[in-house]
Parts: C-alpha cells; structure tokens; sequence
C-alpha cells in the first residue's frame, strides 16, 4: 500500500475514510467551529445534512462500484433513513435541510445509485423526492431555486447537483 498524506491507499487504489487520522479532525480550525455549532443542535444539524453526505458517498460508489465498504451493515441503515415521511418533515423543519441545501435531489441521487439499498419502488421515490424539492423551492417566474435568505445565488445554483440524477416523473 501506499502511504498518502491523509491515510493509505487502499487495493482498489482510493484513499480509505477510515484511515484519516484523528489527531488531523481534532486539531483542524474548522472541525473545532464544527464541533461548536453542532453541540447544540445535533438532531437538525444530523437532518439537515443527511441527504447532503448520502450524495457525496454516491458519488464515491460510482466512482469506485466495488469498493468493499459499500457492503458494510450500517450502510444500509443510513440510506433506508432516506425512504422515511419522517425525514423528509424533519428535513422540512430543519434550518440546514430545505433552507440550506437541496435535499430533494441529493435524496434522489442518492436512491438512484445506491438502488440496491431499496425497495423496488426506488423509481417512485426519486420522482417523489425530486417534485418535493421543486414544489418547495422552484420559483416559475425566475426559472430558479430559491428558499434562503443569507446566500440565495448559491443555493439557485446547487441545481446543478441534478445533473447526476437520471430521468424520472416527477410524482
């Protein structure tokens, strides 16, 4: 293996999550201000950006389809959360969910690429998260995303995320 400036490569060539060194996180400048907003509001914080991680390790599946840590149990579980009415009402209610990012389409892709994880409905899901993310926050007039307040030119353009996610009705 080779030795990387955050870890080990692993045999499939990528560097392993698992090997970032701690002492890294704990003395990093921005995980300290991380670790300071969250310790007040961890479950809207954990909603909010939820979907938000599930779309970066769906990209790492595609990018690496036979890695070995998509096998792992707790995997499953963190994606299933996906499927639930209560996560999308506590996305919804979370300042760091609808009003923050768009997790209607990092569900959607999510679900797309992790397909397996899901029932065989996965179709319907994607096309329920993606109108839910459109019925909330797509203005008609302007042809963008709009729903925050403090960076509204960032959040119009993170529609770009979309451009992942195959095509499905929206339902």
């Amino acid at each position: 293996m080779q030795t990387t400036h955050s870890g080990t490569m692993c045999q499939q060539g990528c560097q392993c999550l698992e090997k970032t060194p701690r002492s890294y996180l704990k003395t990093s400048k921005g995980y300290s201000n991380l670790k300071r907003i969250i310790k007040g509001n961890k479950k809207e914080l954990a909603a909010g950006y939820h979907a938000f991680h599930t779309y970066g390790l769906a990209m790492l599946k595609q990018k690496h389809p036979q890695h070995p840590f998509w096998s792992k149990p707790f995997l499953n579980q963190g994606l299933s959360v996906l499927s639930t009415e209560a996560f999308a009402r506590r996305v919804a209610d979370s300042k760091y969910g609808l009003h923050y990012n768009p997790p209607g389409i990092e569900a959607a892709f999510s679900i797309e690429v992790f397909r397996d994880c899901f029932d065989q409905q996965y179709d319907k899901q994607i096309g329920h998260w993606l109108a839910w993310q459109m019925q909330k926050t797509w203005d008609v007039k302007q042809n963008i995303m709009v729903g925050v307040q403090h960076d509204p030119v960032t959040y119009a353009s993170r529609i770009y995320e979309a451009a992942r996610i195959g095509n499905y009705p929206l339902s």
